[in-house]
């Protein structure tokens, strides 16, 4: 074996493409292997979470105060996301995504966000598709930028 490939493999050796090595490298090698053998990978859905600005723009006009009408009208468009602990993944019938107080009047314009997750047993469950495609893709491209020099 010559040095440049001896050169090669430790740096192969070096990302530690396995299990319990980087498991991240290791899932994706899995996914490939499943996806050569059948039609489409496991998804599910779950939920991503609820829109913020407009719950408590809601809440705001429910006080029936002038300044608090201007404040809501501020905040109801702002993009920010409460996120569960429990996503619910996968989502089922009868799964609650927000429970109110005991008094609270139901807002049916309430805005819920959800994902569409990577779900194959043992390998990579319940994580978002698009945020893990996103993670492959960074690390091929580093794996490529740190291989280059000793592939001439």
């Amino acid at each position: 074996m010559g040095r440049n490939t001896r050169s090669v493999f430790d740096a192969i050796d070096a990302i530690k493409p396995y299990k319990g090595g980087n498991d991240f490298l290791w899932a994706m090698c899995r996914l490939n292997n499943i996806e050569k053998h059948r039609l489409l990978l496991t998804v599910g859905s779950q939920t991503a979470g609820m829109h913020m600005g407009q719950f408590l723009s809601n809440r705001l006009r429910e006080q029936r105060h002038p300044s608090f009408a201007a404040l809501a009208d501020v905040i109801e468009p702002l993009d920010i996301a409460l996120i569960p602990a429990d996503k619910g993944f996968p989502l089922k019938e009868g799964f609650e995504l927000y429970i109110g107080t005991v008094d609270e009047k139901p807002n049916p314009k309430q805005k819920f966000a959800f994902q569409v997750a990577l779900n194959e047993p043992g390998i990579i469950e319940g994580k978002p598709l698009l945020e893990t495609l996103h993670q492959f893709a960074s690390l091929v491209e580093g794996i490529v930028a740190a291989l280059r020099p000793r592939l001439g």
